[in-house]
């Protein structure tokens, strides 16, 4: 992938390469990272809504549902350690 904007008929500005015109691979100009990730992937990048939230099916909303699990895992698993802190500093209050 490279920049569209440097590009003109969709290669790059020091020419083609030898390797583009036997074909073994391509070049695809890309506007935006989001054009990336659909050419890379297949599957549409995603625009969030007023909510912050992206279309289930794309990208960014695959992206957002797995760091929302991460973030409970996370937090399920620090929520006993925190307790046990909460109650340990009220126990210190007690004896002072």
């Amino acid at each position: 992938m490279c920049r569209a904007s440097g590009h003109r008929d969709g290669r790059p500005a020091s020419g083609r390469c030898a390797a583009v015109e036997a074909g073994k691979f391509h070049v695809f100009p890309v506007r935006t990272i989001d054009d990336g990730i659909e050419i890379l992937t297949g599957i549409e990048a995603g625009t969030a809504n007023a909510d912050g939230r992206y279309p289930e099916g794309t990208v960014h909303g695959l992206v957002d549902q797995e760091l929302q699990r991460l973030a409970k895992g996370l937090k399920e698993f620090t929520a006993p350690a925190a307790a046990l802190e909460s109650r340990a500093e009220k126990k210190k209050k007690k004896t002072a």
